[in-house]
């Protein structure tokens, strides 16, 4: 639920500053990645999916999550990642697209 993942996030925060160590987290929600991490490197779309490009995240510690949405890298790095994820999203459904061809000899194109 979203009290247990803000307290985890704010724990995992805690933990991260203290300890001073690198830690790998895998999210699918663009916002906690901002929120957490110091890089993020989004993956393509599909199962053959491969990193996509770097973004840098430059905000100020510690991040409040309220106070990310009015902060106008947050909004840049966000806009950044999301169009990444979406472009490859749309170039996966293009090379999903499949022909088949009934007995009947009607068409039938299926998009996945």
């Amino acid at each position: 639920d979203a009290l247990t993942r803000a307290t985890i996030q704010n724990e995992l925060q805690r933990i991260c500053g203290q300890s001073r160590t690198t830690v790998v987290l895998i999210t699918n929600d663009v916002d906690e990645g901002i929120l957490l991490a110091d890089r993020i490197v989004p993956l393509s779309a599909g199962p053959s999916a491969v990193l996509g490009p770097s973004f840098a995240v430059e905000i100020e510690r510690p991040r409040n999550k309220r106070a990310l949405n009015h902060d106008p890298h947050f909004k840049e790095i966000r806009a950044g990642v999301i169009d990444y994820l979406m472009t490859s999203a749309a170039r996966k459904r293009q090379a999903v697209t499949t022909e088949l061809v009934e007995p009947q000899g009607a068409r039938l194109e299926i998009i996945a």
